[in-house]
């Protein structure tokens, strides 16, 4: 007897079913829909963006090109990179000899492998005697309330390394050995995340608003102020300054500053009508936040109409868990809380399940109770961010989505 068609995939065969729809962007790197063969995403960004490669490499995508994402020290597959619109304030940032104003230090240009496999990183190296600090900066202007300044860090002589904005003082000293923040101050919301092959990403939050200076200083015992040998430094590349709370992926500039256009992605049309039932049917989907301004609600996936009056969604509010909601004609059917992790940023699979007076959604293995009073939208439209808009509201990665 032939196998049931369920049996061919892990995921199928514990729902025992096999879906109308399964985009595996992790594993095939891909917009088409495993069951059709067919490319059943619309995908735009106006520009180009970066993402890291399977080799752990930065690659830059371009215009139109949809990001999968990998992990740069596993180099594991991560999925389809969804990204709002961002633009890099800071200028040369991958030149630290020019725009950039050094007091204490000098800059030796192009002296080791950067993280796109090229040799652009630069070396800053202290100077001799005890100044104030030994290091480099730029005045920028950051209009809103929140910004995000990071940068590329590799040790050489030196590990540590410190970044600070000024108007007010935030600043924060990070030790790239341990992967520590040695101290901080002010409201830094300090991060320093492995990006491959001895590279560091180490960034701090702003907030100021309007000019202000941003500088990366060498550090020693845990200060910026040692006494400086004249040939002992750090590597660096890729400085970034964005207006939002988290860092997103990098945003080369040279002479101005440059926008990474928002990457919109959706099903819609017959790409969408030839797999959805809109009696009955099980949303999955594995993935992860990456990082989201909450000053509001902020759509991650879901069901719509293109209005705010008829969806189904996974959304994330304001400084709390992801969350489930049904509207149906602007009137909220089902608003299930806390059905995945404290944590919004940790990875995640998730499920709902829509059907009339028989709706809930499960997250992590947790199953909420059914709603046994509710209707179900009338929806023409798969959304990868702002139901309505079809913007993305928060940085993702989607590994795989069934239906």
């Amino acid at each position: 007897v032939a196998p049931a068609p369920w049996v061919k995939n892990e995921l199928w065969r514990k729902a025992r079913e096999v879906p109308s729809l399964d985009l595996r962007f992790a594993e095939d790197k891909s917009l088409v829909d495993a069951i059709t063969g067919s490319n059943l995403v619309d995908f735009t960004r106006a520009s180009s963006g970066t993402y890291v490669g399977s080799d752990g490499l930065i690659k830059t995508a371009t215009t139109n090109e949809a990001r999968f994402d990998h992990d740069p020290t596993t180099g594991e597959s991560l999925g389809l990179l969804v990204e709002e619109s961002r633009t890099n304030l800071l200028l040369r940032s991958e030149e630290f000899d020019t725009t950039w104003s050094a007091s204490g230090a000098s800059v030796s240009t192009n002296q080791t492998i950067a993280p796109d496999g090229n040799t652009t990183a630069d070396k800053l190296v202290c100077g001799t005697g005890t100044p104030i600090f030994q290091g480099i900066a730029q005045s920028t202007t950051a209009t809103a309330s929140a910004a995000k300044f990071s940068v590329y860090v590799k040790a050489a002589e030196l590990d540590q390394i410190e970044l600070r904005s000024f108007n007010p003082t935030d600043f924060a000293i990070f030790e790239l050995s341990t992967q520590q923040v040695l101290s901080e101050s002010g409201s830094p919301d300090a991060t320093i995340t492995d990006a491959g092959n001895g590279w560091y990403r180490c960034s701090i939050a702003s907030s100021s608003s309007g000019v202000t200076s941003f500088r990366i200083s060498l550090a020693s015992g845990g200060s910026r102020t040692f006494t400086g040998d004249g040939t002992s430094g750090i590597y660096l590349w890729g400085a970034q300054l964005e207006e939002g709370s988290f860092p997103t992926s990098y945003i080369p500039t040279t002479t101005a500053t440059v926008t990474r256009a928002a990457d919109v992605a959706s099903i819609s049309g017959s790409n969408f009508s030839s797999w959805y039932n809109q009696s009955e049917g099980t949303v999955f989907y594995e993935g992860q936040v990456l990082g989201s301004d909450q000053s509001s609600n902020k759509d991650m996936l879901g069901l719509s109409d293109g209005t705010s009056n008829e969806f189904a969604k996974m959304f994330i509010p304001s400084g709390s868990n992801q969350r489930f909601r049904v509207d149906v004609g602007g009137v909220t059917q089902v608003l299930q809380n806390a059905i995945l992790p404290a944590d919004v940023y940790s990875p995640v699979k998730a499920a709902f399940a829509l059907k009339q007076n028989n709706t809930t959604c499960a997250g992590d293995g947790i199953v909420q109770s059914e709603d046994t009073s509710c209707l179900i939208p009338a929806v023409d439209r798969f959304v990868f961010g702002e139901l309505s808009t079809g913007e993305p509201e928060l940085a993702a990665r989607y590994k795989r989505l069934t239906y």
